[in-house]
C-alpha cells in the first residue's frame, strides 16, 4: 500500500508546486510587514507594523492604543531607502511613546495626535538621513473599534423572510 500512496502523494505535490508558485506570483500583493503599499498603491508610502502605545497617567497604565503608522517619502527611491530602516523606526517610536504620556487632556482613551505626530516625526527625521519624509500619520485602530462598538447596529430594510415548509 505504501508503495502506491507515497509515489502518488509525491507526484501530486510536484504537480501542485508550479500552480501554487504561479498563483503567488500573479496574486494580489499583500501589505504584511514589508512596509510596501498594497498593489496599485502609492510607492512613496511606507507602512510600519502596528505600534502598541501605553496610555498612562501619573505613572499608572490605563490601557493601550494600537497605532497603524504611515510615512510618506519625497520619492519612491527615498521610500525604498526608508523601508530598509523600518526596524530602526520601530525601535525609536517604541522608545518615544514610553518616554512620556501620549494622552490628550483628561480623556483616558484619546491620543494627542498633534503632539505625538510631532514627536514621532522628529524621531523619524533624525533616522532618515538624507531621505526626506513629507508626512507622518497614524490611525488609532482601538479608537476606531470603540467608535464602531458605540454605534447602533444598522437594521436591514428588508423584512425577515419567514421559513416555509413544503
Amino acid at each position: 500500500m505504501r508503495r502506491i500512496v507515497f509515489p502518488l502523494l509525491f507526484a501530486a505535490l510536484l504537480g501542485a508546486s508550479p500552480a501554487l508558485a504561479e498563483e503567488a506570483a500573479h496574486g494580489e500583493e499583500s501589505e504584511g510587514h514589508s512596509g510596501l503599499p498594497l498593489a496599485g498603491g502609492d510607492l512613496t508610502e511606507i507602512r510600519l507594523p502596528t505600534l502598541v502605545v501605553p496610555l498612562t497617567r501619573d505613572g499608572k497604565l490605563l490601557s493601550y492604543a494600537y497605532l497603524d503608522v504611515t510615512m510618506n517619502a519625497e520619492s519612491a527611491g527615498e521610500a525604498d531607502a526608508l523601508r530598509l530602516k523600518i526596524p530602526y523606526f520601530q525601535d525609536a517610536f517604541v522608545r518615544e511613546v514610553h518616554r512620556a504620556t501620549v494622552l490628550q487632556g483628561d480623556d483616558t482613551h484619546s491620543v494627542d495626535e498633534a503632539a505625538l505626530t510631532a514627536r514621532l516625526m522628529a524621531r523619524a527625521q533624525a533616522l532618515a538621513g538624507s531621505a526626506r519624509i513629507t508626512k507622518l500619520s497614524f490611525i488609532d485602530t482601538a479608537a476606531v473599534a470603540r467608535e464602531r462598538a458605540n454605534q447602533p447596529p444598522v437594521l436591514s430594510s428588508k423584512p425577515a423572510s419567514s421559513a416555509s415548509t413544503h
